[in-house]
């Protein structure tokens, strides 16, 4: 019941971090909001006091050209007041929309961070069961030359101590290599949820990178127009060189992005209960070849594969419910895990149809002579198969 506690508080612990950032905008929203009073105000005491000191040149002037002049210079004066009160709000605006946009983002990347904390120990619990599958293996192996060799011993003896030692050895021998099948597929099954979980969280990395590339990249192009207004050609020319970069940048970023998020929604087409045919033909599991010449789908036609990421599958045969292995002549299905010759390879053609290549020596397979082998270099030269669910 640990666990479930855990989890419990490291997402309260996201939702905390999330309610403070979002305290940090709208305290930031109140600042700028003041901001923007403050300057207004000044502005008006300025346009104020332009008036009040032109009133009092006016009443010294001594001609019509120079009321002129005074009144060209106070209009000149308010002029350039109200700019620079305009350009500030525009200014602290932007500054502030950024920095909101930041908050914003270091709130997700807490809990993207908690997301790939959460997927690295999902991960470290199938490298843990892993290790303990193969430690039944190889208990279950012992076992298993121990029961041998009690039963030659018996049957040499004839003794029925001897036999009854046998027959023990042999029921530690089946329970081990009962443990190990279960421990097989504990250490699949969080294999398979750990690469979910890290695909998933990569891609919410990557999308929170391409956002702060793109907040970096509109902050450069609003700098361009802050230093036009200033009249500054040197900072014109290094926020535009700023600008291209930031933007060469988003492009990268958005770049990943996209391919963290396909990666993180592929999902083999091809996974879950399939039959396969080549022409009319369905292809059977024979144990130690497939031979595509069945009329109807029946027990041994019947394969479950199993979606093991980048594009790779893992096929489990109809007749013993074994692995698949690429053997480079023929496809045998009498594996009881899933090691490199057991991961094959899937190129989705339209509709329900695909090229198959296997793990032995990456060849593409195809069905020659009344058996599938997986020897050709290049897909066009292996065979199109097709499927359909059982």
């Amino acid at each position: 019941m640990a666990a479930p506690a855990a989890a419990k508080k490291g997402g309260n612990t996201t939702l905390y971090i999330v309610l403070f950032f979002l305290c940090v905008i709208s305290i930031m929203a109140g600042s700028f909001y003041f901001m923007n009073q403050s300057q207004a105000a000044k502005s008006a005491r300025d346009v104020e006091k332009i008036q009040a000191d032109t009133t009092a040149k006016m009443a010294k002037a001594t001609s019509d050209f120079e009321k002129q002049q005074i009144q060209a210079d106070a209009a000149e004066k308010t002029r350039a007041a109200q700019l620079r009160a305009e350009f500030t709000g525009k200014e602290a605006a932007l500054d502030a929309k950024a920095k909101g946009k930041e908050a914003q983002l270091k709130a997700l990347e807490a809990k993207v961070n908690a997301d790939l904390a959460a997927a690295a120990k999902t991960v470290k619990n199938a490298n843990e069961l892993r290790a303990k599958a193969t430690f039944e293996k190889n208990t279950a192996a012992t076992r298993l030359r121990e029961a041998e060799a009690a039963k030659a011993n018996a049957d040499a003896s004839g003794k029925a101590i001897d036999k009854k030692l046998a027959d023990e050895k042999a029921k530690l021998a089946k329970a081990a290599n009962k443990k190990v099948a279960a421990a097989n597929k504990k250490a699949a099954d969080a294999a398979k949820k750990a690469k979910a979980e890290a695909r998933k969280a990569l891609s919410m990395k990557r999308s929170l990178e391409h956002a702060a590339a793109e907040i970096r990249r509109v902050r450069a192009q609003s700098a361009i127009d802050v230093a036009k207004a200033r009249g500054d050609a040197a900072a014109v020319a290094r926020a535009q060189a700023a600008a291209a970069a930031a933007a060469r940048a988003a492009s990268a970023a958005k770049a990943r992005a996209a391919s963290a998020a396909k990666a993180a929604k592929a999902k083999n087409e091809l996974a879950g209960n399939k039959a396969f045919y080549v022409g009319q033909k369905f292809c059977a599991d024979e144990g130690g070849k497939w031979k595509c010449n069945r009329g109807a789908i029946g027990g041994w036609e019947k394969f479950q594969i199993a979606d093991i990421g980048g594009g790779r599958v893992a096929i489990k045969g109809g007749k013993n419910k074994k692995w698949c292995a690429d053997e480079g002549n023929t496809i045998k299905c009498n594996r009881g895990g899933i090691g490199a010759w057991e991961k094959f390879y899937v190129k989705h053609q339209r509709g329900n149809r695909f090229y198959l290549r296997g793990g032995r020596n990456n060849k593409w397979c195809r069905y020659s002579g009344g058996n599938v082998k997986c020897d050709r270099p290049n897909s066009r030269w292996g065979t199109l198969f097709r499927y359909k669910n059982w």
